[in-house]
């Protein structure tokens, strides 16, 4: 439960866990809890949950939240760092479905939020557009349809407005992940430094067709938790998830 700046933790759901879960030490402040996970993760955590409904605070449920924070702000990093080139003939890739989910979005958001401040449905309806989006970006070829790149950046636009209003998606996207990944590898046995030199290494491989050293390369890097992505304006990296 979170009340009054401070989270209880309970195990089970009695009166009686309640009324000793403080004399026994069973609770976090939300200060204890804002130095461990990200102020927004915490954000997005409590209102993940309908604020009538009681909201179980676990070491996992955080993590969860975390996790989708770092999913929403690579929807919107992976769209920034997109090399858009327009051109009139290139195809749609957007479904009708598709296309009448994203520019819904903000109607859908505003009418979860009118009944009842339904604010987990109002999450909802961000995290499936961010899906989309990522779809979206990841058929884009060399070229893309203008109208499919207008709706993008739309999209874009109107999902960070919208979270801001919960309180999270405030930072620079790429501020956000690199910070993420800076704290992530204090914690495993590899440098970004040797992450880009072993990337680079790869690029020479591939380029010299020698796809065996390649993927020995990818498998050393997996190894440590850490994904490739290759795409056509290079190789990227992240922390792969658990």
């Amino acid at each position: 439960w979170i009340h009054h700046g401070f989270v209880t933790v309970r195990n089970e759901k009695t009166a009686e866990t309640e009324k000793m879960s403080k004399s026994l030490g069973n609770f976090l402040t939300i200060r204890e809890l804002s130095q461990k996970f990200h102020p927004e993760a915490l954000k997005l955590f409590v209102f993940s949950t309908q604020y009538r409904n009681p909201l179980e605070y676990s070491e996992q449920a955080m993590q969860d939240a975390e996790s989708g924070l770092a999913r929403l702000y690579e929807c919107v990093a992976g769209y920034y760092s997109l090399k858009q080139r327009q051109d009139q003939s290139a195809p749609s890739v957007l479904t009708d479905k598709e296309a009448k989910t994203l520019t819904s979005l903000e109607e859908r958001f505003q009418q979860a939020m009118d009944n009842d401040f339904n604010s987990a449905q109002a999450i909802g309806h961000l995290f499936e557009s961010a899906k989309i989006i990522n779809k979206v970006v990841g058929k884009f070829q060399s070229s893309q349809s203008p109208e499919d790149l207008g709706l993008m950046e739309k999209s874009v636009i109107t999902l960070v407005k919208l979270a801001q209003i919960l309180g999270i998606l405030k930072q620079p996207a790429e501020d956000f992940l690199g910070n993420r990944k800076q704290s992530i590898l204090k914690g495993i046995d590899i440098d970004e430094n040797t992450i880009n030199e072993m990337i680079e290494q790869r690029y020479q491989a591939r380029q010299a067709k020698n796809y065996e050293l390649s993927d020995q390369i990818r498998d050393k890097l997996l190894a440590h938790n850490i994904e490739l992505k290759d795409g056509p304006d290079g190789t990227s990296w992240n922390i792969k998830k658990e």
